[in-house]
């Protein structure tokens, strides 16, 4: 069929889909010939949005053909999650050690750099959570290796638990009733932010609400007591000579 409208009546539209259905839509359009590149194409990943400009006719007929993919579903949104925590820090803190300054991570760095590490299919062992300068990510500011390290292995998790749930949030397809077959959902990792929220000690994930139950189970592993020993010192700098003469003092008296 043969359609023909004045590039006056030229049009816009925002289709929206589910977010791992945005390439699928693409991909189909082109293989049955109906995505034309002289019109206006673009997509909006996270939030699951085509926007298409062309001819009405052109617009209508993808229009269509979306609503044969998978519908979004409410669950496809990426929000805020918050998880206030109770023994650990949620930031990074700095502290000073002989003539060092370390960051020591907080939950919410290391949650990051574990998807990241894990998302490029690397192992979280060998995580260093001490740095010298900026984000404690086992790289020590960049410079050469730091005599002092904290890697994930010997800090008393269970590195072991970490990495499954990380790999459940990162392969996670949306439950057993998404019909994309398993496929991850809202691109992947790329989409996934961590902050730390200071002020009351909590993490804040932007990701998708389905996700909350795995990632509760990641932060409870990050977010233990530990067995601290509390001391109080007094360092006393003395020089040798003026002890020798207050000794001197001593026993003239």
């Amino acid at each position: 069929t043969l359609y023909v409208s004045p590039s006056s009546e030229h049009t816009s539209a925002r289709i929206e889909v589910s977010s791992d259905a945005v390439d699928d839509l693409q991909t189909a359009l082109t293989d049955v010939g109906l995505l034309d590149k002289r019109f206006g194409w673009g997509v909006l990943p996270n939030e699951g949005v085509v926007l298409v400009r062309g001819p009405a006719k052109y617009v209508e007929l993808v229009r269509d053909y979306s609503k044969k993919v998978e519908a979004p579903e409410k669950g496809d949104k990426q929000d805020i999650i918050v998880f206030p925590l109770k023994y650990a820090s949620a930031a990074d803190r700095t502290i000073r050690y002989r003539d060092q300054q370390l960051v020591v991570a907080g939950v919410a760095s290391i949650l990051q750099d574990l998807l990241d590490t894990r998302s490029h299919g690397g192992s979280i062992n060998g995580m260093d959570l001490l740095g010298r300068g900026g984000r404690g990510n086992g790289l020590a500011g960049g410079g050469a290796p730091d005599a002092l390290s904290l890697p994930m292995s010997s800090s008393g998790l269970d590195t072991n638990a970490l990495e499954q749930g990380l790999d459940q949030v990162l392969h996670y397809g949306g439950g057993g009733g998404s019909k994309s077959g398993g496929k991850s959902r809202s691109g992947g990792r790329a989409n996934i932010r961590v902050t730390a929220d200071v002020r009351n000690n909590a993490v804040l994930i932007y990701d998708l609400p389905s996700r909350k139950a795995m990632y509760e189970k990641l932060i409870k592993e990050l977010d233990v007591s530990r067995n601290l020993i509390e001391i109080d010192a007094v360092i006393l700098d003395i020089d040798r000579n003026e002890l020798a003469e207050l000794s001197s003092r001593w026993n003239f008296n």
